[in-house]
């Protein structure tokens, strides 16, 4: 008698593929979350810096009467950099410094190139009195009076190649500019990616993310109120409209698109 060959197969029943169905649920949504999470403390870290960064130069005007760059005894406190106010481009941080024109602006971008030099050298004077932690060139590169360069002259942010650039706007040099919209900037922080011979404005956040930001500080418009993105020919795809009114976070588009500017009211 010949032996019977079962034709049986092996197979997930219903039970265990649904068992397998969870465990992967579960997977992708464990990695979600942790993406929520990720994205949510580095929004927070940019908060908690540009609040950092107004309040410490706040508590150096409190101390020194002036804001930091624009200390005009600096020198006396922390010495000489060679060949102030504007000295040879170096990388390399350090303690000693330029003295400031003591004007009550740091810097005063668009309006003249000559003390542009205190929008670095801030940063050096906020850590020389040990109000922000990090150690900084205190000058610009050698081919730009305002080339930002995340911790080198100015601080890093959590976002890759991101930095915060803190300098005085005269209001009326924005009020027809085809990048930003009009608005009181006065001093204010210019939070984005870094671009050679330019402000740390350009793109480096999504949409969603400066909305996010925006609404938790502000009013959640971005060509309103005291956080502001630019208009679309510096941040493409950033915003739904030019016209101040009309404008919106383009939160539809989800890659890097925009940049922010904090006014800080010192």
């Amino acid at each position: 008698m010949r032996p019977v060959i079962s034709t049986k197969t092996s197979g997930f029943t219903l039970f265990e593929f649904s068992i397998v169905v969870t465990v992967i649920s579960l997977i992708i949504g464990g990695i979600l979350a942790g993406q929520a999470m990720i994205q949510n403390a580095k929004l927070q870290s940019v908060m908690a810096d540009i609040d950092a960064f107004t309040k410490a130069a706040q508590t150096f005007r409190d101390k020194y009467n002036y804001l930091p760059g624009d200390l005009p005894s600096a020198e006396t406190f922390w010495g000489s950099m060679t060949g102030c106010p504007t000295p040879a481009y170096s990388a390399i941080a350090s303690q000693k410094t330029c003295n400031g024109d003591g004007n009550g602006h740091i810097g005063d971008h668009w309006v003249g190139l000559t003390h542009d030099y205190e929008i670095f050298t801030m940063w050096q004077q906020l850590s020389d009195s040990g109000l922000i932690k990090g150690t900084f060139s205190g000058m610009s590169t050698a081919s730009s009076f305002y080339d930002g360069l995340p911790g080198i002259n100015i601080p890093k942010s959590v976002y890759e190649n991101g930095g915060y650039m803190l300098l005085y706007v005269q209001p009326q040099n924005f009020a027809a500019d085809p990048n930003y919209f009009a608005a009181d900037y006065g001093h204010m922080i210019a939070f984005g990616s870094n671009s050679a011979n330019s402000l740390t404005q350009q793109a480096l956040i999504t949409p969603e993310e400066a909305s996010i930001i925006d609404s938790k500080i502000d009013d959640g418009l971005p060509a309103e109120g005291k956080v502001l993105a630019g208009k679309s020919a510096l941040m493409a795809n950033c915003t739904t409209s030019d016209t101040a009114s009309l404008s919106r976070y383009n939160i539809a588009y989800k890659g890097r698109a925009c940049g922010l500017f904090f006014i800080t009211g010192l």
